[in-house]
């Protein structure tokens, strides 16, 4: 049995090979992601802190608000728009209305 259950998996389809010194199949280690497909975010949004993530979702549901004030119903989509805020508002991009 591998370490890695992906591998344990697919053995069937494919032998993974091994490190010479015995460690696990390389398609198991982590590996970072150094570029994106086209039409991602070029930045990356984050929130060091619970406060800060807290305080942008506060934001945004203030400015949601305003949204459905101006188009006069309700936002069925209103996941989509915070999170479309909330990457503008830490990219520095104009905001959504």
């Amino acid at each position: 049995m591998s370490l890695c259950p992906i591998v344990d998996a697919l053995s069937s389809l494919a032998t993974p090979s091994q490190d010479p010194l015995g460690g696990a199949s390389p398609a198991c280690l982590p590996r970072r992601i150094t570029t994106r497909f086209p039409g991602r975010v070029a930045g990356d949004t984050t929130y060091a802190l619970a406060g800060d993530l807290s305080q942008a979702l506060r934001r945004a549901e203030a400015a949601h608000g305003q949204h459905e004030a101006r188009t006069g119903q309700r936002d069925q989509n209103w996941p989509d728009w915070y999170a479309e805020y909330m990457m503008h508002e830490q990219s520095g991009e104009e905001l959504p209305l």
